[in-house]
């Protein structure tokens, strides 16, 4: 299937006349591993988020404020 990609040409020919039929057929699975790391790394951000804002909760110690909004408190 990818060698009729490559040989019908347009992009998919392009990508294939470079780096052969092998990395078109690889594409799919490439991208859904790409989209999988991504959600996973989304999900971890927020866990590590939630659990430093725990931790920070539990020591007393207060957030800090982002810049625009300390620097609207200050005027």
């Amino acid at each position: 299937a990818a060698e009729a990609l490559v040989a019908q040409g347009g992009l998919a020919g392009l990508l294939g006349a470079i780096f052969g039929a092998g990395f078109i057929a690889e594409l799919p699975r490439a991208v859904v591993l790409l989209i999988a790391n991504v959600v996973m790394f989304a999900v971890a951000t927020q866990l590590l988020h939630r659990y430093g804002e725990a931790q920070r909760a539990k020591l007393g110690v207060r957030t800090v404020q982002p810049m625009r909004a300390a620097a609207m408190a200050s005027d």
